[in-house]
């Protein structure tokens, strides 16, 4: 599907939008999403999860935690007026005794907040300050049917729930996991709404040399997709759809498994890398996130929760996207790693295009080559070529062609900023175009000159802060000049009516070409607020 047109919310504007308490949500390239919680006790920010090890970009599960504080592990409500659960007499624990069940909860909706949970029509809280990405520890419960209450972290017990679950059937003595999944801001749309999955624990037992894993499929913004392991040889897993699962899916813990999602369509939407697992364990694997988006907080970007049966939880997050701009004086190329000349990544990339693809993570990085694309492979001498530096899973960057060189650029909005829009200039000429250093900014109502310097002094092959500079949203031309000058421009880019800049927009500018004069000079937008991204 197309998702071009798909933005996230900042869980500021989220809580705004409902009406409940904000949940801070940190940024740093270091740490998970949502801060993790220790088990069994009151939630804190200790013992992260960080898929990615640290900055060489391997990919790994990250530290593993429970979240949230329960009441003391057993909810005895069966059947009261307080809404809880309607169970039976009889079965486990003797004549007489109420037979039980048990369930947990893992908070796996991107753009939902923290939450307490509660059984549904009781004051007393069940499981306290569930952030996503995390499980709750088991709770006994009666069999029978209960449904659940979701009020934001720290609410009042008098205020009204966020959500209230469907009634849910919990048989005797089996155990359960409820799946908090869905966008929790679209609440009109059945197919993708917030809602609680109720997942019966059924697993096999598994054999030596394998783990058995439950796929569960949580990505609000995908509909079917297919699931296939690189140790296999057919899709594993076809026409998975929104919301549903698959139970006793073997996985090898012989070593790490190369995974891959596709649509209907048979295109790849994203690749992974699966940690090696313990033999004989039983583990649930949620695909959960927004699609499209870097996975730092609070975008939230697509990766899998994976789930023991301790609670433990730990990310797996994409392998590293590469955008790539077609910004330089050369014909249509096609994109290849250099050591790799048979797999294209990129095909007929035209001037002025954007493409992307997924590479895996790696501390040395890749040599990217842009050959001919009239070539039989990417083994020819290329039209421009250069390296990446590392790559780290979770991350996206830009990659972009100027002249005979290729450039890449690792994105660092600042992902909390949801009222201006952020620019980040930069000087993606051909080397020896312009030498000077490079200024960026709005033009005055003359368009003669930059009415200001937005973004100062970007030399040759570079670019301003990662961050971003903030601009105010609506119609605005850009332009470029030398540094310390408002005039001559070297080139403008108008931005207007449905191309003009709006809140939460993040946008790389660059500045391309060959000289320093408006025929042989481009300025370009890369929107990365959008999934996939977009130029302008």
């Amino acid at each position: 599907m197309n998702n071009s047109n798909i933005r996230f919310l900042s869980f500021a504007s989220l809580s705004l939008l409902l009406g409940l308490a904000p949940l801070a949500c940190g940024s740093d390239d270091d740490t998970d999403n949502p801060g993790t919680a220790g088990k069994g006790g009151t939630s804190s920010t200790a013992g992260k999860s960080n898929s990615g090890g640290d900055d060489n970009g391997g990919t790994s599960n990250g530290g593993t935690s429970n979240g949230g504080t329960s009441n003391g592990g057993s909810l005895n409500v069966g059947g009261d007026a307080s809404g809880g659960v309607s169970g039976g007499e009889g079965g486990v624990g003797g004549e007489g005794a109420v037979a039980k069940s048990r369930l947990r909860v893992v908070h796996a909706s991107p753009n939902a907040p923290a939450v307490d949970v509660y059984v549904k029509g009781s004051s007393a809280v069940a499981v306290e300050n569930v952030a996503y990405g995390k499980a709750t520890e088991f709770l006994e419960v009666d069999a029978g049917t209960i449904a659940f209450d979701l009020r934001a972290a720290g609410a009042e017990a008098t205020e009204d729930a966020a959500f209230t679950s469907e009634d849910i059937t919990l048989e005797a003595g089996e155990d359960y996991t409820l799946v908090a999944a869905g966008d929790f801001v679209n609440t009109e749309d059945a197919d993708v709404k917030f809602r609680i999955l109720p997942l019966q624990h059924d697993f096999d037992a598994a054999e030596a040399g394998t783990a058995l894993a439950r796929v569960v499929h949580a990505t609000s913004a995908w509909e079917d997709v297919n699931l296939d392991l690189a140790s296999t040889n057919a899709v594993d897993l076809p026409g998975l759809d929104r919301f549903a699962s698959e139970s006793n899916v073997a996985l090898s813990t012989a070593a790490t498994e190369d995974i891959a999602f596709t649509n209907a369509d048979d295109e790849v939407v994203s690749q992974l890398v699966l940690p090696k697992l313990a033999s004989k364990s039983e583990v649930f694997v949620i695909a959960t996130g927004n699609p499209g988006f870097p996975f730092r907080a609070p975008a939230n970007g697509f990766a899998l929760l994976v789930v023991d049966q301790d609670g433990n939880t730990s990310w797996v997050k994409e392998n590293p996207w590469i955008h790539v701009l077609h910004s330089s004086d050369v014909g249509t190329v096609d994109i290849y790693q250099s050591t790799a000349a048979t797999t294209k990544l990129a095909d007929d990339l035209e001037q002025g295009a954007l493409a992307a693809f997924q590479l895996k993570a790696s501390t040395a990085g890749y040599t990217l080559k842009a050959v001919d694309s009239e070539a039989v492979n990417g083994s020819i001498t290329s039209d421009a070529q250069g390296t990446t530096s590392t790559l780290l899973v979770g991350e996206h960057y830009l990659s972009y062609l100027a002249g005979d060189q290729i450039r890449t650029l690792r994105e660092q909005f600042d992902l909390t900023q949801t009222d201006k829009v952020l620019l980040r200039g930069v000087h993606a000429l051909k080397t020896g175009a312009i030498g000077a250093q490079i200024d960026f900014g709005p033009l005055n109502e003359a368009g003669t000159a930059l009415a200001s310097a937005l973004i100062e002094g970007v030399g040759p092959g570079l670019a301003s802060a990662p961050a971003g500079e903030a601009l105010e949203p609506g119609a605005v031309t850009l332009g470029a000049t030398a540094t310390g000058t408002t005039t001559p421009i070297y080139n403008t880019l108008a931005l207007t009516a449905t191309t003009a800049p709006v809140a939460g927009e993040r946008d790389f500018l660059l500045l391309t070409g060959t000289g320093a004069t408006v025929p042989t000079t481009k300025l370009y937008v890369v929107d990365t607020s959008v999934a996939g991204w977009a130029v302008r």
